[in-house]
């Protein structure tokens, strides 16, 4: 039956592009413009230069701080410190892809990098502020409270589940000797070279950055394909084209004509639960940390649901 429904999808939108052109065409031409303006340039080069400081020891000096407050709030270690950091700063797919590198260096244990790649991806503070509140809600003021709202509801969430993972006694067992000093011994023996480790971090990264844009065109034509269903409602357009792809998703719902108090709650919930698209874009990843598809986007829609809580707390006091 799953072999049959996928097959049926896929049929269904081999034939919407044959008779639709346009509508494939646009979509396609807006994932592409999207990925190489802003995904691209903005993406890129951090993966390159994360996966490069992984294997200096600079890090220990600079993340030295936030990892000491990481282990109080998170119970994590040095190098759990340094993925949460890049899921918030770099936005999706760069935390779980961070923590796969780490797992692969044998630098932090499966079990942490599970129960990280629950809450750590998160839209990028740019695509944040500069897309969403500058660019559709000519809001710029309204940035820091979305950035409070959207982040604070999934540290929100890591703060919980942390507090039942040391009450089921999975805390880990070298926490405080990485906070300390990161254990270098569990780094693979085999040591390459500097300009090898380059060329393979780039190959790397050229096969996951394109990647990333195929998943983009491929859930822009879905959206599409959502927004050319006449008889549904604008908000349920809307909303169904954020589940799918968060980009033109939230420009679908800031178009909407509907109270900006509607906007704010269907920005909120989708913003904060990212997309099926981000979700398979670090589908690769999330298999290497031992968190099924299935599982991640769990703790997204609950993540979504803590976001809600926060965006009516905070609408009910600006209103008082």
């Amino acid at each position: 039956m799953k072999h049959f429904l996928t097959g049926f999808t896929i049929c269904f939108l081999f034939l919407y592009l044959l008779l639709f052109p346009q509508n494939g065409l646009y979509a396609c031409t807006h994932a592409l413009a999207l990925w190489s303006g802003s995904v691209v340039p903005a993406l890129f080069p951090v993966m390159i230069l994360s996966r490069l400081l992984i294997s200096t020891d600079i890090l220990y000096f600079i993340l030295k701080p936030i990892a000491f407050l990481c282990r109080s709030f998170f119970d994590l270690s040095f190098y759990g410190s340094y993925a949460l950091l890049l899921g918030y700063v770099c936005g999706y797919p760069m935390g779980v892809k961070t923590i796969a590198d780490l797992e692969d260096d044998r630098l932090i244990s499966q079990e942490e990098g599970h129960f990280l790649a629950r809450f750590i991806n998160n839209v990028s503070p740019s695509f944040l502020v500069d897309y969403v509140c500058t660019e559709l809600l000519r809001n710029s003021v309204a940035a820091s409270a979305c950035m409070v709202i959207i982040y604070g509801a999934s540290l929100t969430y890591g703060a919980v589940t942390a507090i039942f993972r040391k009450n089921t006694g999975s805390r880990l067992s070298y926490t405080e000797k990485a906070i300390a000093q990161p254990d270098r011994s569990r780094k693979k023996s085999t040591r390459f070279s500097f300009l090898l480790l380059l060329d393979h971090t780039l190959e790397d990264s050229i096969l996951q950055i394109l990647k990333i844009g195929g998943y983009m065109v491929l859930f822009s034509v879905l959206s599409s394909v959502v927004y050319a269903v006449s008889f549904l409602p604008d908000e349920a357009r809307a909303t169904l084209s954020a589940v799918l792809e968060i980009s033109c998703g939230a420009q679908q719902i800031a178009l909407l004509s509907c109270p900006a108090f509607l906007r704010g709650i269907l920005l909120t919930a989708s913003i904060s639960f990212g997309g099926l698209c981000s979700a398979f874009q670090s589908s690769a990843f999330l298999q290497r940390t031992g968190t099924s598809l299935p599982e991640y986007i769990k703790a997204k829609a609950m993540i979504s649901l803590i976001a809600l809580a926060y965006y009516l707390l905070y609408s009910n006091s600006v209103h008082l």
